[in-house]
C-alpha cells in the first residue's frame, strides 16, 4: 500500500474513533424523557382554574392543600404510576386524561411543571349523573285529608360521629339528650359505633308543628303514638298560606287550603305558588349554578329552560379548565 493511501486510511480511522467516542459520550449524557408507552411516576396537585379549588393531590394526611403548596420534601406522598399513550395500561399503572398525557411527554425526572388542560381534553361529563327536573315541582289539591294519628318507632339509630356533631360529646349508654319535645336516652352502642336512642316522652307532651301541633297519646315499649291537635272551623298556618279545618272524624282531619302566599323557598330556589282554583302549583325559579345537597350527594343546577332544569351530579372539575402541578419522580422506558 502506498504511503499516501496509508496516511488517508489512518485519518479515516482516527475520525471514526473520534466520532464514535463523541456519540457514546452524548448518549450517556442524554437524559430519558417521557415518550409513548413509557411508565412515569408522578406527584401532583390538581385544581379548577377559575375557582382555584384543589380537587386532587398525591399529598397524604394533610388538609388545606392549595395550588401554591410546594411539591417538595416537606410532605408525604402516594405517587401514581401512569402509562403514556393510547395503549393498554401496564400492570400497576393507570391511564390519565388526554391533556395530562400530552403534558407529560418530553419531561425529565425532576421536572416540575404546571399543565393547563382545557375541558375538551379533561374530564368528560357522565350523562348518567345528570337528571332533568320539571320546574313544575308539584300540584296540590286544595281539599285534603290527613290521618289524625301517627305511630312512630320509639327508638332510632345514628352514627357516633353524628351523635358527637349533634350533642358535642362522645356517646355513653345512659346519656340523656334533648329530642324534639322531650328527653331521649342512649340505650345501646354497637361494635360499629351505631348509637340507639329511645324516646322517653310523657303522655300529653306536645310538638309544635305546621299546620297543627302533635300531642303524645300513647307510649309502648316499641312505639309512640301522636295525635294531630286541631279544631273544626279553625284556621291554621301551613307552608303555603292558611288552611281551615272542615271536619274531624275518628281517623282523619279534613281541611281545605283557604289562602295562598305568593312564593315558597325550595332547595332549588324560590317557587311561585300558582292558584288553579281547586288546586295550586309550585313552579320553581331555579338558581343557575347553585349547589344543592341531597341523599345522592352534591349536584349543580344547570341548563335551565322554560319548563325544566338539570341536576348535574358530576364533580365540579368535570367540564372545566383544570391545572395539574406535576413533579416527575421516575421514568421507566418502554421496551422496544
Amino acid at each position: 500500500m502506498a504511503n499516501n493511501e496509508k496516511k488517508a486510511l489512518g485519518i479515516i480511522l482516527v475520525s471514526l474513533i473520534v466520532v464514535g467516542a463523541y456519540l457514546s459520550y452524548d448518549y450517556f449524557l442524554k437524559e430519558d424523557v417521557v415518550e409513548e408507552d413509557d411508565i412515569v411516576q408522578i406527584n401532583y396537585i390538581a385544581w379548577i382554574k377559575d375557582t382555584e379549588k384543589v380537587f386532587a393531590t398525591t399529598i397524604v394526611n394533610e388538609t388545606n392543600i392549595t395550588k401554591d403548596t410546594p411539591l417538595d420534601d416537606s410532605h408525604r406522598y402516594r405517587p401514581i404510576s401512569v402509562t403514556i399513550g393510547s395503549g393498554e395500561a401496564s400492570k400497576g399503572t393507570i391511564k390519565v386524561i388526554e391533556g395530562l398525557d400530552e403534558g407529560l411527554r418530553g419531561l425529565k425526572v425532576g421536572d416540575l411543571v404546571e399543565i393547563e388542560i382545557p375541558p375538551e381534553k379533561g374530564y368528560q361529563p357522565n350523562p348518567d349523573l345528570i337528571y332533568q327536573i320539571e320546574r313544575s315541582l308539584e300540584t296540590l289539591i286544595k281539599e285534603q285529608a290527613t290521618d289524625r294519628y301517627q305511630t312512630y318507632d320509639r327508638s332510632y339509630s345514628i352514627t357516633s360521629d353524628d351523635y358527637t356533631d349533634t350533642y358535642g360529646k362522645s356517646p355513653q349508654v345512659g346519656d340523656k339528650v334533648n329530642l324534639v319535645g322531650w328527653i331521649g336516652t342512649v340505650t345501646t352502642i354497637d361494635s360499629e359505633g351505631n348509637v340507639t336512642i329511645r324516646s322517653d316522652p310523657d303522655i300529653g307532651d306536645t310538638i309544635v308543628t305546621l299546620p297543627w301541633s302533635m300531642s303524645v297519646v300513647e307510649v309502648t315499649e316499641d312505639s309512640l303514638t301522636l295525635e294531630f291537635v286541631a279544631e273544626i272551623g279553625e284556621s291554621y298556618q301551613n307552608a303555603y298560606g292558611t288552611v281551615i279545618v272542615d271536619d274531624i272524624t275518628e281517623d282523619e282531619i279534613i281541611f281545605h287550603q283557604d289562602t295562598l302566599i305568593d312564593q315558597i323557598e325550595t332547595i332549588y330556589g324560590m317557587a311561585d305558588i300558582i292558584d288553579h282554583g281547586d288546586s295550586f302549583e309550585l313552579f320553581v325559579n331555579p338558581d343557575e349554578g347553585k349547589i344543592i345537597s341531597s341523599a345522592d350527594g352534591y349536584a349543580t343546577i344547570t341548563n335551565i329552560t322554560d319548563t325544566t332544569f338539570d341536576l348535574d351530579y358530576n364533580p365540579a372539575y368535570v367540564g372545566n379548565t383544570i391545572v395539574y402541578k406535576v413533579k416527575i419522580e421516575k421514568i421507566i422506558k418502554a421496551e422496544n
